[in-house]
């Protein structure tokens, strides 16, 4: 007669149980956590499983292990806690909490060692970069210079024709060309956006002022700061998951470690050449890209 063994509310062989756990294993997982299951499988045959209130604390060391490694080969998914009833005797939710509050210091751990490793990344970038930004920025300054030699030499030909009234137009109406450069945003810390405004140019307003260093960001630059937001995004839903498992009430925002995660983005650039707000409509403009790319996917299938 095949042992029993209680899992859940089910009652089930355990050569059943060790069966399923290979068909599972061997379906589903990568080779090196394959190999890392049967060690697993082989200690939990070992221990003793009769006081089912106490989990086993020899296991809970390895069964941590063998989390992070999913977490590292990106298997740490329903398919990796599908399989944790499998082996043990306790259900899915007995497991899940087990191991997310187990694993939770280390797995937060790896998604900031990736943000670091990321912001190294952008800061050579900017670094890199930071010629050509300088270089736009010259030629936006000479083109605000040539306009504005243009705005007076218009104003000074109509006040000739005005008899010579100067303060009839000291900016006259301008409709803007291909050769504009970027009208700009002064923004608090003294950057400025490339926000256009319509309408003529009047003095004291946005053509007043010359161009503010910009650093444009590239793809590869884009991609690196949406990723680490989205590693931002997922620390936080650990940290409320943990919080929820352990019956708290307190919740982590978005918002606030993003307000966080753009003043270290701002650190890697030049002084004054980027600015927390430019990051931030950066990203709205990413956000928007992608989700009316997934429209388009879903409205293709």
């Amino acid at each position: 007669m095949p042992k029993w063994e209680r899992n859940g509310n089910d009652t089930i062989p355990l050569l059943k149980v060790a069966r399923n756990a290979r068909l599972l294993i061997s379906r589903r997982f990568h080779p090196d956590l394959q190999r890392s299951f049967e060690v697993l499988k082989r200690a939990i045959a070992a221990e003793n499983w009769e006081t089912k209130g106490k989990f086993p604390p020899t296991i809970k060391p390895l069964l941590s292990q063998i989390a992070i490694q999913a977490i590292k080969l990106d298997e740490y998914d329903e398919h990796f806690f599908n399989l944790m009833p499998v082996l043990f005797p306790y259900n899915k939710f007995t497991m899940s909490k087990l191991i997310k509050r187990t694993v939770f210091a280390d797995h937060t751990a790896l998604l900031v060692e990736r943000q670091e490793t990321l912001l190294k990344e952008l800061k050579r970038l900017a670094d890199e970069g930071f010629a050509k930004a300088e270089e736009e920025w010259e030629k936006s300054c000479q083109a605000w210079d040539k306009r504005q030699k243009k705005a007076k030499a218009e104003a000074h030909a109509l006040a000739t024709l005005n008899g010579g009234d100067e303060s009839a137009s000291n900016a006259p109406t301008r409709h803007p060309s291909a050769e504009d450069g970027m009208d700009v945003d002064v923004e608090p810390n003294g950057n400025h956006s490339t926000a256009e405004t319509p309408g003529p140019a009047k003095e004291g307003g946005k053509e007043a002022q010359p161009p503010g260093k910009k650093f444009r960001l590239t793809e590869t630059m884009k991609a690196i700061v949406w990723e680490l937001v989205l590693l931002s995004n997922e620390c936080c839903r650990l940290e409320n998951e943990k919080n929820t498992l352990e019956g708290s009430v307190m919740q982590v925002s978005e918002q606030g470690l993003r307000k966080v995660l753009y003043q270290k983005m701002l650190a890697c650039f030049p002084p004054g050449w980027m600015s927390t707000g430019q990051i931030s409509r950066d990203v709205s403009a990413m956000k928007k890209k992608l989700e009316k790319e997934l429209e388009q996917e879903q409205e293709d299938n």
